[in-house]
This record gives C-alpha cells, structure tokens and sequence, in this order.
C-alpha cells in the first residue's frame, strides 16, 4: 500500500513583549503581549497509509493514540467537513519532546490535515485549512503559514 509522509516541524516562541497597556475595555490594566514564533529543524515524521481500518501509532508509547490525540481529532473534523470514509492508518515518528513546549501536538495536526488534503485529493483553500486547524487548536493554523510570526 502507498505510503505518504511529511516532516511536522517543532516551533519555539521567542521574545515576549508587552506590545500596549489596555484602556476603555473590560480588560483595562491588562497588557496586550507579543511573541515571535519561530520553526526549528527539528521535526516529527507523520506517516500516512491507506488501510482496512483507521488506526493511529506512535513511536513514542507515551503519545495517546485514542481521541485525545490532535491527529484524531484532525481526521476526524476533516472527514466531517468533506465526508470522507476510506480508512487510514497515520504513524507518527516521534522526533519531538513530549510535552517539551514545542508545539508537537499542533504541528502533527497540522500536517495530518495536509496530508489528508493530498491524500483525498481536496481542493485546498488557504482559509479553509486554517478553519479545520483552530477547530483542532488554536496553534494548528501557525503551521500552514511556514514562517515566522509575531
């Protein structure tokens, strides 16, 4: 069976900077923050495989591979929004700390929906993808970008 693969790049967030403080709005005396994200060479490789059932692992025993996991919920808002059904398997090739503040868990969801966009042969609008990925969390659609941010 085909297998389809991509790298997941970690990100580090760098710099945080008090940007304004916050006047005439109920969240008066707060500060509004920015914070420079940046892509690292070091990454995850999610594997994607046609299969007789969907089914998810992971390298790392200690990444959930039940609903709880960012690539389930990926396949699972994309199958909700383009109806699709045949089954997958996704591995994921663990190459970022766990539970390291890189944003592992988001990049691997992110480049799950990528994959299945090429997988399914979708159409591909810039901000539907950015929709499905804040559907999954909110630091999923970072990674469409593939760049730095502020």
């Amino acid at each position: 069976m085909k297998t389809i693969k991509e790298k997941s790049y970690a990100r580090i967030t760098l710099s945080p900077d008090i940007i304004r403080k916050i006047t005439n709005s109920p969240h008066s005396g707060y500060h509004e923050m920015g914070i420079i994200k940046h892509m690292i060479d070091l990454y995850d490789i999610i594997h994607l495989t046609q299969s007789d059932q969907d089914s998810l692992t992971c390298s790392d025993p200690r990444i959930p591979t039940d609903d709880k996991n960012t690539c389930i919920k990926a396949i699972d808002i994309f199958r909700k929004k383009y109806n699709t059904s045949k089954p997958i398997h996704i591995h994921i090739e663990k190459n970022i700390p766990t539970e390291g503040g890189l944003a592992g868990g988001s990049s691997n969801a992110a480049t799950v929906l990528k994959l299945l966009y090429n997988y399914y042969n979708t159409p591909l609008s810039p901000n539907e993808i950015k929709s499905l990925g804040r559907q999954v969390g909110m630091d999923v659609p970072y990674f469409f970008l593939w760049r730095n941010r502020v």
